[in-house]
């Protein structure tokens, strides 16, 4: 595993850099082609994902150096991190602790102030950092890390919502 420094915001470098973690295998053999990982999410390894990829499926290293790329923010990853805290819980909007299958209007809306509670208060302590989550940043990540390996292209596999990110 390593970290690999990229801009927070690719459109404005001067935001300051981050982390993203990826896995290779250790003295892997060069490779004819490439292929890169993404998990996906939300808070999904990349590096776990490569790693499940080729035990499920050994023969994409034969022509493949296998590469998980953790996206931006993973709790669970390698990188810069991103970690909220839930606002305080008053009761009424725990309506999915018990049947959900029927909610009032009350606790849905309870549930969606709880949200927006825990939202706004993660924006304010993170803000710089939440807005460089998106998706042409994790592309131009992807591109960097080819890049750094050495490859002219690269075959990508995305599990989850890294299948949007992939496609």
């Amino acid at each position: 595993c390593a970290l690999v420094t990229v801009p927070n915001d690719w459109a404005d470098p001067r935001q300051g850099d981050i982390t993203i973690g990826i896995s290779r295998p250790l003295a892997a053999a060069p490779k004819g082609r490439l292929l890169l990982v993404n998990a996906g999410g939300p808070d999904n390894s990349s590096a776990s994902m490569a790693e499940l990829l080729v035990a499920l499926q050994p023969q994409t290293q034969a022509e493949h150096l296998v590469v998980g790329v953790d996206l931006r923010g993973l709790s669970d990853g390698l990188g810069t991190q991103v970690s909220c805290d839930y606002a305080p819980r008053s009761g009424a909007e725990n309506f999915m602790d018990g049947d959900s299958r029927n909610p009032t209007a009350a606790s849905v809306q309870a549930q969606q102030q709880w949200w927006n509670r825990s939202m706004s208060a993660c924006l304010q302590q993170h803000a710089g950092f939440l807005k460089g989550i998106n998706t042409p940043n994790h592309a131009r990540d992807l591109n960097l890390v080819r890049s750094l390996l050495g490859y002219a292209r690269a075959d990508l596999y995305g599990a989850s919502s890294g299948s949007s990110l992939m496609a």
